[in-house]
């Protein structure tokens, strides 16, 4: 399922020039209605009076799943991942405690880590499929669903 909509559009007129710019975010939802990914579009436009000129310039990036647990900025990138996966987190206070969990879909626990304000998780060697990703802060355990592909 894809959810597609326009947040915002500017608009900018002076004497020589008019600028328009518009930001359209396209959210991706696997068939249990989880989003797995956030895009943004960014398109530009530009009539340029004085030379009667016309530009238009267009952008695309991924942002990252943003979250907050007990305070603390949770996110992570990219999803879907082709191996690299970055989690970070924000507003981390050393008496915090947790960890990191990536778990096949039958639970079979893969990898443990303790948690850091940025983590680099490595699953390159991970067949291409669905694994969860836990997050556990003190004691509450968030769960999200990253795909591996090539």
């Amino acid at each position: 399922m894809v959810l597609v909509g326009t947040v915002g559009a500017l608009l900018l007129l002076s004497v020589s020039t008019i600028c328009a710019q518009s930001i359209t975010y396209t959210y991706y939802y696997d068939d249990c209605g989880n989003r797995y990914s956030r895009t943004s579009d960014e398109l530009t436009s530009k009539i340029d009076n004085t030379s009667n000129s016309y530009s238009e310039k267009a952008s695309t990036e991924e942002s990252p799943h943003i979250e907050i647990i007990k305070d603390i900025k949770v996110s992570f990138y990219p999803n879907p991942t082709e191996g690299a996966l970055y989690l970070e987190l924000s507003n981390l206070k050393t008496e915090t405690t947790g960890e990191m969990r990536i778990t096949a879909l039958d639970g079979k626990i893969l990898m443990i880590e303790p948690l850091n304000e940025a983590t680099y998780i490595d699953l390159k060697e991970f067949a291409d499929g669905i694994y969860l990703l836990q997050i556990q802060i003190d004691n509450e355990v968030n769960t999200y669903r990253i795909i591996k592909q090539q």
